[in-house]
């Protein structure tokens, strides 16, 4: 938990990965006060050596705005994983 574990998590998955490539659609931002939610749909694109993976992800998250810093922060993230997105024949996705 906290930003230096979320920090670790994302160092380690970068080291093990040849290229990862993220492409975004469908976002969609409203903001209600202090409170900011955005919703956005993830076109994941990662290699390990030869192996080539492609996912997809539908992502919630919710920002508080902080008066004192006067920046938004990030208090929480939601992804469920969808259907694999359509590829070309090099792994390029098709959006």
């Amino acid at each position: 938990r906290g930003t230096g574990a979320v920090l670790e998590s994302w160092k380690r998955i970068m080291e093990n990965t040849a290229e990862i490539r993220f492409t975004l659609t469908g976002v969609e931002a409203r903001v209600e006060g202090g409170l900011g939610v955005v919703t956005v749909y993830e076109h994941i694109y990662n290699r390990h050596g030869f192996e080539r993976q492609a996912s997809g992800a539908i992502s919630t998250n919710l920002f508080a705005w902080d008066e004192a810093a006067g920046e938004w922060k990030l208090f929480h993230h939601h992804a469920s994983p969808t259907a694999v997105p359509e590829q070309d024949v090099e792994g390029n996705l098709l959006v």
